[in-house]
């Protein structure tokens, strides 16, 4: 992957899923085209990262997205 892990990358899905265990959020993502899945990915937002998500946009704004 050299590279790939040095760039950044925007996406637009919709929040299938998503699950919280031990501060953790595991999350599943779709993209849907006439009501038929055309894509699926999965991410994890690790503890340490969400407090800082937190810490940037404030926790109503989180929770409001997760």
């Amino acid at each position: 992957m050299g590279n790939l892990s040095k760039r950044d990358f925007w996406i637009t899905a919709e929040l299938i899923k998503i699950n919280q265990k031990s501060g953790h959020f595991y999350i599943e993502l779709a993209d849907c085209s006439n009501e038929v899945t055309t894509a699926r990915s999965f991410a994890t937002i690790w503890a340490s990262n969400y407090r800082k998500i937190v810490d940037e946009i404030g926790l109503n704004e989180t929770l409001g997205i997760l």
